[in-house]
């Protein structure tokens, strides 16, 4: 069974923008993929047949137990976004066939299209072992069954969590001893916990990106795509000027040059003395001629 589930890193690999979809999935990406790393520690210990494989999940983590606050948020706006009944997309035509909105009021939409998700910053990062990455800084936009507008930030569409994992020993029923994994605490340490990217940086990539998710219209961004580069535990990213670059230059040489600081002129007492020597003299050489 463990074999049959995708490593973080295989599904990097062939991970498609292009293919992606408005889901639960996409919504939710960060949080399935930590998920995913807690059922494959279940199922190694149910490999080595500790009896109850689910106590060595710890709180967060473990079914029943709460959800991060970023993820609660989460939930509770596909929620709101959601046609109860149905289960669908709530949508201004839906909306409008239910006799929730008038006709009047469908007008004040224009050719908006619900729900939908804008992009406002694509980062291109270089983890430690020198793979390269893409960080989509998103948001989504959907309505509510009364025709509000509800967003929700969305910067981990292209990331998942690392789990806390440690080794431990479980009894079996006979008492011999045997390797298990635990699950840690995350209660107060998930949204730090170290990133585990998921869509690795490409030409493609990119470029759906850009094709998929149309810009942000806020008042920050403007209507424009910005694009950086950042390594991986460095603490500032750098700015790049265009789309370009983004996808062409080298990162490395990139990085280190707009990293770079600005060169200084230093000028000892002996020169400085020259300097206001050279200036007296030709503020008195202007006086005369003029």
């Amino acid at each position: 069974m463990v074999n049959k589930i995708q490593t973080q890193q295989q599904k990097a690999e062939g991970h498609s923008i292009a293919s992606e979809e408005f889901n639960e999935d996409l919504i939710l990406h960060s949080w399935r993929g930590v998920k995913e790393q807690v059922q494959r520690v279940i199922e190694f210990n149910k490999s080595q047949g500790v009896p109850n494989p689910d106590a060595y999940i710890g709180y967060n983590y473990a079914d029943g137990s709460p959800e991060p606050m970023s993820i609660k948020q989460k939930i509770r706006w596909l929620n709101i976004i959601t046609h109860r009944k149905s289960g669908k997309p709530i949508t201004v035509d839906s909306l409008v066939a239910s006799g929730r909105i008038s006709d009047i009021e469908r007008e004040t939409f224009g050719q908006q299209r619900f729900p939908r998700i804008e992009l406002s910053n694509i980062t291109r990062v270089k983890t430690h072992e020198g793979s390269e990455y893409l960080v989509r800084a998103m948001r989504a936009i959907g309505l509510s069954e009364i025709g509000a507008i509800v967003t929700l930030p969305l910067l981990d569409c292209d990331f998942t969590r690392k789990v806390p994992i440690s080794p431990t020993t479980a009894k079996l029923n006979d008492g011999t001893d045997v390797k298990a994994l635990y699950v840690g605490s995350g209660e107060f340490t998930f949204e730090s916990s170290p990133k585990i990217y998921t869509t690795v940086f490409s030409k493609e990539n990119v470029l759906a990106s850009l094709e998929k998710y149309k810009p942000s219209e806020d008042n920050d961004t403007l209507g424009k795509i910005t694009y950086a580069f950042k390594k991986e535990n460095v603490a500032n990213e750098v700015g790049i000027s265009s789309l370009e670059e983004f996808i062409n230059a080298d990162f490395d040489e990139t990085f280190e040059r707009l990293r770079a600081p600005s060169p200084t002129i230093h000028i000892d007492s002996k020169g400085l003395a020259a300097f206001a020597k050279m200036d007296s003299q030709s503020r008195a050489e202007h006086k005369q001629y003029s």
